[in-house]
C-alpha cells in the first residue's frame, strides 16, 4: 500500500468483516473506502465522507456483514456516525448519518449492537442524560435502540473506578469472547451480559489501568488487546477481561513528546502490536519489544498470507538492540569486561557493542562508547556499575542474524554476592 505523506493518513481500520481505509483526498476530506482483495491485488470502493481530516481523531466500525455502522470523534470531542448498507465493490455509497442520538464507539458484541459515549443535540431527548459516560446496546438481531420497543435493548451510564477530577469519557469498546472492554479517561470496565430479573442488561466488573486518551490508543481482536494508558504505560487485556502490564513507559513517553498522535494497531497472525506516531514505532510482541524504521498507522494480513500497511518510511536499516535493566544477581559494584556476540552479517556491515550503566535505580542511564566487534563477535567494555544494559547494533540489518549477546562479568564487590564466594568455598574446615 502506498506509504503516509500526511500522519496518518492514510489510515487502516480493520472490522469483523472487511477492511477499511480512511484517506486524505485533495479537497483536505477525509474518505472511507472498502478495500477488497481479488485476483492477487487491491480493489477499493469509496463509501463516502467522514469528515474534514485535520479534525478526525478516531474512527469506530461495528460490522455486522451486509450491515456496519461508522462511529467516531472530532478533535472537539463531537462525535459523528453513520450507517452503511453493504453493497458491490461497483455500487455507489450508501452512507446515511445517524443523528439522535450519536455516539463516538462502537462495536458488534454477538451480533448486538453497542455503542458509547452518546451524544444528542436534543435537550429533551431520552438520550440526553446519559452522556459521555453513557453506554446503549440494540435488539437482539436488531438495529432497534429503544428498550419501550425491544426488553432486550437498553442503555445505562457507566461507573468508572477512577475520579479523575474531568468528566468521564468513553473513547472505545472492544469485544472479547466474554465480554466487551469499554476504555475511558477514568479507568477500564468489562461489561458482561446478564439477566437483571427478566431483563436483559449488562454488569461491569473493573479492570486495573487509569484509564486512554484516545481511542486510537488502544487495538486488539477478541482474544487479545492492548493500550497505552494515561501513565504512559503498556497493558496487554486477554479474553476473559484479565490484564497485565508489559511497560515501556520509558519509551512511550518519549514518543508522546515527540508527536502525542499515538496510533495503536494489530496483528492478530504474529500477536504484534504497533505503536507509532510519525517518529518512531514501537513493535510490542509476546517476547518483548523492539523498534522499528517504518511508522505503521495499520496493518492486516491479505488471504494470499502477504502482510500488507499504510506507513512511513524513513529508510534507517541499523538494526538496535538494548536489553533490560539487570544487575547480574548482585547489587554490588560489578564490572562488565567485555561482551562476546553470536553474529552472522555481510561483511561489508559493521557491527557493535556497548552498555548503558548506573550506580542507583533512581538514576538515569549513562551511555558508554561504541566498540567495534572483533572477528570473533567480542568488544572489550571494561566499565563498572551496579545496574547495566546490555546492547549492540548492526549497520544494516538484511541478511543478518543475531544469536546471542553474552556479558562476561567479574564480581569485585563480593560482600553483595548472594550465596558463597567461590574462594570461601574452596577454603575449607579448619581444626
Amino acid at each position: 500500500m502506498p506509504d503516509i505523506t500526511i500522519w496518518p493518513r492514510p489510515l487502516l481500520v480493520n472490522s469483523q468483516y472487511r477492511l477499511f481505509s480512511i484517506v486524505l483526498q485533495p479537497n483536505g476530506g477525509a474518505y472511507l473506502l472498502e478495500l477488497y482483495f481479488i485476483n492477487g491485488s487491491w480493489t477499493q470502493r469509496t463509501v463516502g465522507l467522514v469528515g474534514v481530516s485535520n479534525r478526525i481523531t478516531q474512527v469506530d466500525i461495528a460490522d455486522f456483514g451486509e450491515f456496519y455502522v461508522v462511529a467516531g470523534l472530532d478533535v472537539g470531542g463531537v462525535a459523528y456516525c453513520f450507517t452503511q448498507q453493504a453493497t458491490s465493490v461497483t455500487s455507489a455509497s450508501l452512507m446515511n448519518a445517524i443523528t439522535n442520538p450519536r455516539f463516538g464507539t462502537c462495536c458488534n458484541f454477538r451480533g448486538q449492537f453497542l455503542a458509547g459515549n452518546i451524544q444528542t443535540d436534543t435537550p429533551d431527548s431520552v438520550w440526553a442524560e446519559y452522556g459521555s459516560a453513557g453506554i446503549i446496546w440494540s435488539e437482539i438481531g436488531n438495529f432497534e435502540l429503544s428498550p419501550s420497543i425491544d426488553r432486550t435493548a437498553g442503555f445505562k451510564q457507566e461507573q468508572f473506578p477512577f475520579n479523575t477530577g474531568i468528566k468521564p469519557v468513553i473513547y472505545t469498546m472492544l469485544p472479547t469472547l466474554e465480554g466487551i472492554v469499554v476504555y475511558s479517561n477514568s479507568g477500564v470496565v468489562l461489561l458482561k451480559p446478564t439477566l437483571v430479573g427478566n431483563t436483559f442488561a449488562y454488569s461491569a466488573q473493573n479492570r486495573e489501568g487509569i484509564g486512554v486518551a484516545s481511542g486510537r490508543h488502544v487495538a486488539g481482536d477478541l482474544y487479545i488487546q492492548g493500550y497505552v494508558n494515561l501513565d504512559r504505560e503498556f497493558y496487554i487485556v486477554e479474553a476473559s477481561g484479565q490484564q497485565t502490564k508489559r511497560g515501556y513507559k520509558e519509551i512511550l513517553t518519549r514518543m508522546f513528546e515527540q508527536d502525542p498522535r499515538i496510533i495503536v494497531s494489530y496483528l492478530p497472525k504474529d500477536y504484534r502490536f504497533y505503536v507509532s506516531n510519525s517518529v518512531e514505532c514501537l513493535i510490542i510482541n509476546k517476547y518483548g519489544a523492539y523498534q522499528c524504521h517504518q511508522k505503521v498507522a495499520g496493518a492486516a494480513v491479505a488471504p494470499n498470507g502477504v502482510l500488507y500497511g499504510s506507513f512511513m518510511d524513513d529508510l534507517d536499516l541499523e538494526a538496535r538492540i538494548t536489553s533490560d535493566s539487570m544487575d547480574f544477581g548482585s547489587r554490588g559494584i560489578k564490572h562488565v569486561e567485555s561482551m562476546l556476540v553470536g553474529l552472522d552479517h555481510h561483511e561489508l556491515t559493521e557491527s557493535f557493542a556497548s552498555v548503558d550503566w548506573r550506580m542507583s535505580a533512581n538514576e538515569p542511564f549513562t551511555d558508554f562508547e561504541w566498540i567495534t566487534l572483533g572477528i570473533n563477535g567480542e568488544a572489550g567494555i571494561h566499565v563498572g556499575a551496579r545496574e547495566f544494559r546490555i546492547k549492540m547494533k548492526i549497520s544494516n540489518y538484511v541478511d543478518s542474524r543475531v544469536d546471542y549477546l553474552t556479558p562476561n562479568i567479574k564480581y569485585s564487590d563480593q560482600r553483595f554476592k548472594r550465596g558463597i564466594s567461590p574462594t570461601q568455598a574452596n577454603r575449607g574446615v579448619e581444626g
